[in-house]
């Protein structure tokens, strides 16, 4: 009985860690307008000023791990966009934080905000509506 009970814990962990996180979807006219990637390549620049990815043929967009701090904590953020399915741009904003534990500072696991996710997503239908 305690076999099958580990077991379906297992299958339960493993199925939760097998959905892969979803970006958040940029709503725009497809197919882009001309100069839809130097519009959206200029936010970039405005809100995080140091990019790191810049592909016009994919349309990927990413910048470097710039640091922030979420309350007392430290940590470092990079936000991309990039073409999806059906030709619509997704926003994923990663990050993680610093910790200190027995061994000294060590970083998080990387995670998404959602929140960073929602305003960028915002901010880029709001200039591809131009």
């Amino acid at each position: 009985m305690m076999r099958a009970i580990s077991a379906a814990v297992l299958v339960t962990l493993l199925a939760g860690c097998a959905v892969p996180y979803q970006p958040e979807s940029v709503s725009h006219p497809v197919p882009l307008a001309a100069g839809a990637f130097d519009r959206v390549l200029g936010v970039f620049h405005d809100r995080h000023a140091r990019v790191a990815v810049a592909d016009r043929d994919a349309f990927r967009i990413q910048t470097e791990w710039l640091p922030f701090q979420r309350g007392d904590v430290p940590g470092y953020r990079r936000s991309s966009v990039f073409r999806g399915e059906g030709g619509y741009l997704n926003v994923i904003v990663e990050m993680y934080f610093l910790e200190l534990g027995a061994g000294g500072v060590t970083p998080s696991k990387i995670v998404g905000d959602r929140r960073a996710e929602q305003r960028l997503a915002a901010v880029l239908e709001h200039v591809l509506a131009r």
